[in-house]
């Protein structure tokens, strides 16, 4: 069974549907904000969607993200939770990099 993701804008006009699989198929740095808050939700860490709202984060801000960025800019201070997004971010981009022979 694939988990969907429905993004609400501000108006609750739902206007993307992703599942896990749908959204890994989009080149990471292509991730617009509210793509990569979909993958935020898919992570459980939905506590940080306004954080990344408000700093319009898009995949390609995810691609150059950094542990200290995480903490001292987006304000993410449990290790755990920057781990995993850390994590996610490595496992994307090793992913798309296989997928396109880079490695």
């Amino acid at each position: 069974m694939s988990n969907n993701y429905k993004y609400r804008d501000n108006n609750d006009q739902e206007y993307n549907t992703y599942s896990r699989y749908e959204l890994s198929n989009i080149d990471i740095s292509l991730w617009s904000a509210e793509e990569t808050i979909i993958w935020l939700k898919t992570l459980k860490l939905q506590q940080y969607t306004d954080s990344f709202t408000s700093n319009s984060i898009t995949g390609y801000d995810l691609c150059l993200m950094t542990n200290e960025d995480l903490k001292n800019d987006l304000h993410i201070i449990k290790l755990h939770d920057r781990n995993l997004i850390l994590k996610s971010i490595r496992e994307y981009l090793l992913r798309q990099c296989k997928y396109k022979n880079i490695m």
